[in-house]
Parts: structure tokens; sequence; C-alpha cells
């Protein structure tokens, strides 16, 4: 019985082992990838009301000879300009803008430019101005009858325009005067020290006017 019993315990222990069925291990490969190569690359950036190179519709910028400025007087070139003051309200003393008038050395006449904008409740486009040039300052206690009936030697319509019904940026009234000049030559008034006034088409109300012309 125990030779038996010893018998079959050597037959287990002799009888072949088969190991526990194991997944494959696969290689492990790693990722070589394309990795893109971003560079920042800044885009200039414009004022979001103008295209590049626009001219800001409020204070026109202005180039002389060479791109200097027109207040420097290179070779008989000169100029003088003044801002408008808004200071009124609904149709009185509310345009927007500025004058600039311009002297060169082959002519004592001088070529002016009276940028006008929209303000308070007074329209540009399509509009008749009568523009002035007036000795007195721009104060809410000046008249429309005041330019209108002051002597030619103070006050002098030098223009009577009509805005185009279809503007973008304001309207450019243009000309030249053969009374006023930058530096007073040639006997002409210089217009340094005066005032543009704009009235309306009938003459009785100041639509805008500037400080002194400088």
């Amino acid at each position: 019985m125990f030779a038996l019993f010893a018998l079959l315990v050597v037959g287990a222990t002799a009888a072949p082992q088969v190991p526990l069925y194991q997944y494959p291990v696969y290689p492990q490969y790693q990722y070589y990838g394309y990795q893109p190569q971003l560079r920042y690359i800044p885009s200039p950036v414009y004022p979001s009301y103008y295209y590049p190179g626009a001219v800001s519709p409020v204070q026109a910028q202005t180039r002389g000879i060479f791109g200097l400025p027109d207040d420097i007087n290179i070779l008989g070139f000169q100029s003088a300009s003044a801002g408008f003051s808004t200071q009124g309200s609904d149709k009185t003393m509310v345009l927007q803008g500025n004058a600039e008038f311009k002297q060169n050395p082959f002519s004592s006449d001088s070529s002016y430019t009276v940028y006008l904008v929209d303000g308070g409740n007074v329209d540009v486009a399509g509009t008749e101005f009568n523009i002035y040039v007036y000795d007195t300052a721009c104060t809410s206690s000046v008249s429309a009858s005041d330019v209108t009936g002051a002597s030619s030697s103070k006050a002098t319509l030098i223009a009577t325009v009509t805005a185009p019904s279809l503007l973008v940026n304001g309207f450019y009234a243009k000309g030249t005067t053969s009374t006023y000049n930058v530096d007073g030559s040639n006997s002409k008034t210089t217009i340094k020290g005066k005032y543009i006034y704009v009235l309306n088409k009938d003459k009785d109300t100041i639509n805008g006017c500037t400080g002194a012309i400088a």
C-alpha cells in the first residue's frame, strides 16, 4: 500500500510541467511624427476706423515739401492753420475740421483749404456754406449779423460752396485768395491772427468757426 502511494507521488513529480499561457509582449515603439515649427509673426496694427495711410477726418495732418511739416519755411513755402472751435449746440458753432492757408515763393496770393466735418445738427453733405475771414475771435457772443454786417476790412467773404450730396470723411473747400497771404508781403493782409467763420446758406447762423490762425 505504501509502495503504491510512493510510486504515485514520484510519478506526479516527474510529470512534465506545462507553463501557464502568457500574452506575447510586443516591442514598444516611440512615435517620430512631424512636429511643425511655429513662429509668431506680428501683423501691422492699424486704427480700426482708418485704412493704412488714411488722414484723420477731424485733425487733418498736413505735410509740406519733402514730407516736412508745413509750418517750416523752406525756400519761401509757408503755411498757417487753425482748428475749428466747437463750443455751441444745435446748428451754431458745431462744425468740426480745420482751415489752412499756403503761400509759395512764386506768388503772393494764398491758396486755402477749409475742411468741414458734421457737427451738432449740421450735416455737411449737400449743404451750402458761406466762408468768411473775420478779425473777431470765435466766441458765443458773436452773432451771424456781426460777421455779415462787419466792414470789409474786418470780415471778408472768400467763398460760397456747396458740398456734394455723398461724403465719406467730410468736405474740403479749396480756393485761392488775392486778399490774404501768410506773411503779409506785397501789400496783402496776413491771414495770421484771423479767424474763419462758416455761415449757412441764409447767412443767419454761424455753423462753425476756428481759433486764431497761426
